[in-house]
C-alpha cells in the first residue's frame, strides 16, 4: 500500500522522497544541499499539508514514519543508498553535525570514515555520560578498525571503567597502549597511560598508577600543545 501511494506522488515529489529517505531529520537546508536543490520547504510543506509520511517534531522539524521511512529506502539501490549516506555524511561534516555524519557513514558501510569521527568525538561522550551511544558506535565497526584506530579501544576502557568493569578496562587499555608503543602515538599513549593509572587510583592502588603517570607525562615533555592535559597528570601524581 505504501508503495502504492508512493508511485501515485508527482515524479518530484518521488524523486525527492528517494533522495531524502536516508535522512533522520528533514532539515530543509541539508536536503536542499543532498538534492542540489531549492524547493525542499516547498515539497515538505506540501507533505505536511496533505499528512504524507512526515511526523512534525518538537524543534520544528521533521522526519519520515519509521515504517515508511523503511520502505523508501528499500525502493532504492543499495549502491544508491551508500552514495546517498556518505553525501550526507560530508554535508553534516561541514555543519558541525558529527554525530548524524558517524550515523550515515555506517549506514554506507564506510567504516574507515566512521572510525575518523568517532575517534574525535569519543572523548566529548564519554564526558556527558553518552556511553550508550559510544558503546553502540564501536559495536558496528570491524575489529580491524578498532585495531587502526586505537584510541576506540581507549573509549571502550573508559566505558568499562564507569561501568566498574575494572579488569576489563585494564584489559583494554593494556591492549591499546600495545597498539600505540608500536605506532609511535606519543600523545595518545600518554592519555592511555593517563586513563589505566586511573584504574589503579579508583582501586586504592597508588603505587602501580604512580608508574604509569610518571611515564605518561615524560611522553607529553616534548609536546607543549597538550599543556592541559600535562596538567591534568601533575594533579593526579
Amino acid at each position: 500500500l505504501t508503495r502504492e501511494v508512493v508511485n501515485q506522488q508527482p515524479e518530484h515529489i518521488q524523486q525527492f522522497l528517494k533522495e531524502t529517505a536516508v535522512l533522520r531529520v528533514l532539515d530543509v537546508e541539508i536536503c536542499n544541499q543532498l538534492r542540489g536543490s531549492a524547493d525542499s520547504q516547498e515539497i515538505l510543506d506540501h507533505l505536511q499539508t496533505f499528512g504524507l509520511f512526515v511526523v512534525p517534531l518538537e524543534n520544528g522539524g521533521m522526519r519520515y514514519h519509521h515504517l515508511f521511512r523503511d520502505v523508501l529506502i528499500n525502493l532504492t539501490s543499495d549502491q544508491e543508498s551508500d552514495e546517498l549516506n556518505r553525501e550526507a555524511a560530508e554535508i553534516m561534516i561541514r555543519v558541525g553535525d558529527g554525530e548524524e555524519a558517524v550515523a550515515h557513514l555506517l549506514d554506507a558501510g564506510d567504516f574507515e570514515g566512521a572510525a575518523d569521527v568517532v575517534s574525535v568525538l569519543g572523548r566529548e561522550l564519554v564526558t556527558d555520560g553518552r556511553l550508550d551511544t559510544l558503546t553502540g558506535w564501536i559495536e558496528r565497526l570491524p575489529e580491524q578498525m578498532l585495531t587502526l584506530h586505537p584510541i576506540l579501544i581507549v573509549y571502550l576502557g573508559h566505558i568499562a571503567r564507569l561501568h566498574s568493569r575494572f579488569d576489563d578496562a585494564l584489559d583494554f587499555y593494556q591492549q591499546a597502549i600495545g597498539l600505540l608503543r608500536a605506532s609511535g602515538d606519543n600523545s595518545t599513549l600518554s592519555y592511555a597511560l593517563y586513563s589505566q593509572a586511573r584504574v589503579y587510583l579508583d582501586t586504592i592502588n597508588p603505587t602501580e598508577a604512580d608508574a604509569l603517570l610518571q611515564e605518561a607525562r615524560q611522553l607529553l615533555e616534548t609536546e607543549p600543545e597538550q599543556a592541559p592535559f600535562h596538567n591534568q597528570i601533575f594533579d593526579l601524581l
